[in-house]
């Protein structure tokens, strides 16, 4: 097509402002409407006529947004255009849900402002209103996957956690597995040597020899094998199989009594005992001897702590049903047993009011032979042996600091 030359253009015909404002209202896609001082509509344009289906913009003239629109949408459209009316300021870009008495629901993007006559008097408002269903739509189902994502990737990290527990369930596992073989076989084979020595010691003690550094000897002889047998003993505890001798039992007389046995040494270490016992809880399924021995080691434990500073033992026991919150996902153990979200179950708290366990062996204070004690008081295998224990009763034990200072030795029983 040849460029027109000027002198054609001159020639062109200029369309009038009303015939431009006149093909603006029937072919622009967006919504243009203008309204008198009772919000009634005056003139509309095509695109709101086909929104309204009606065929020509003309039937819309007189009628307001309640004639169209549910009230839901009518009446707060009603009071933003009496608004602009009272104080002359626009609306620009406001975001509107449309809902039609078809129920057809549809987004839009609208701005207002005062319609003023040639003296500048309000006289009504207009307005252009777009079309953003789709892009909100767009929008709606973006916001649905991130929300979907973050989900997924909140199941992935639990995921993820559950699989470094599981593999360091498995890890301690096998360490117990591998303590209890090597316990096996230790006391195995060293119990029989010491059964001679300690015949042997007996045979030297017989003789009416009196000398005293003869003696002396004798005597260290005699503890050494006393604390060899003791630590074949914790071996052999610690490498006992499931056989539990079972009865019902109630857990508060078994703590006092556990007590009772350090009554000399808390006293001593001007320990103050604070008991805080539920009364009437239900019976517990317990090998009396292996509960016996797991509270004495974790009252000799808090005692020990708190040295001869003193202090303050708490011992608490409780019973609650497990809500799901509650219950910790322990996908490692291989009894395959765990607590479930609605057993009852009843808890026992040592607390103690000492220095506390230093933070990078937290978590190795269940692992075998691991001891923060001096060499020749303990062999490690206290909290290894207790925690067996309460895993063959279907129960569990963790261990933390507190807050406030101190451990807190924390034991669940499921009740029977």
């Amino acid at each position: 097509m040849k460029n027109q030359s000027p002198e054609v253009l001159a020639t062109a015909r200029t369309p009038s402002a009303q015939e431009l404002f006149d093909f603006l209202l029937e072919h622009i896609p967006d919504r243009i409407y203008f309204k008198d001082r009772q919000s009634r509509f005056i003139r509309i344009s095509r695109a709101v006529a086909e929104n309204f289906s009606l065929s020509d913009p003309s039937e819309c003239v007189g009628k307001t947004d309640f004639d169209f629109f549910t009230k839901e949408h009518a009446q707060p459209a009603f009071a933003d255009e009496q608004e602009i009316m009272a104080t002359g300021r626009p609306i620009v870009g406001k975001i509107e849900k449309e809902t039609l008495p078809s129920g057809r629901i549809g987004w839009v993007l609208t701005s207002k402002m005062p319609l003023r006559d040639s003296a500048g008097e309000i006289i009504g408002t207009c307005g252009i209103t777009k079309d953003i269903t789709i892009l909100k739509t767009m929008e709606d189902t973006l916001a649905r996957s991130n929300t979907e994502m973050e989900r997924a990737l909140a199941e992935l990290k639990k995921t993820h956690e559950q699989l470094k527990a599981a593999q360091g369930q498995l890890i301690e596992a096998e360490k117990m597995q591998t303590a209890a073989r090597l316990a096996a076989g230790v006391a195995h084979e060293v119990r029989n040597p010491l059964n001679i020595l300690s015949t042997g010691i007996e045979f030297l003690c017989s003789d009416p020899d009196r000398d005293p550094m003869r003696q002396t000897v004798i005597a260290e002889m005699r503890e050494a094998v006393r604390r060899a047998d003791a630590v074949i003993c914790t071996l052999m505890d610690s490498a006992e199989g499931a056989n539990l001798d079972l009865k019902k039992l109630d857990i508060n007389p078994l703590i006092e009594r556990a007590l009772s046995l350090h009554g000399k040494q808390l006293a001593k270490n001007g320990i103050n005992v604070a008991k805080e016992f539920e009364s009437e809880l239900p019976a517990l399924r317990l090998d009396e001897k292996k509960i016996e021995l797991v509270l004495d080691g974790l009252l000799s434990n808090a005692i020990e702590a708190m040295g001869e500073i003193g202090g303050t033992l708490t011992i608490r026991t409780s019973q609650k049903q497990l809500t799901s919150e509650d219950v910790e996902y322990n996908p490692g153990t291989r009894s395959g047993q765990r607590h479930q979200a609605g057993d009852r179950v009843v808890t026992i708290e040592i607390a103690d009011s000492g220095c506390g366990i230093p933070p990078q062996s937290l978590h190795e204070i269940f692992d075998p032979f691991f001891t923060t004690r001096k060499t020749g008081s303990g062999l490690g295998l206290g909290l290894t042996v207790a925690r067996k224990i309460l895993e063959l009763h279907d129960s569990s034990l963790e261990i933390a600091n507190r807050k406030e200072g101190g451990v807190v030795a924390t034991v669940v029983f499921k009740a029977a």
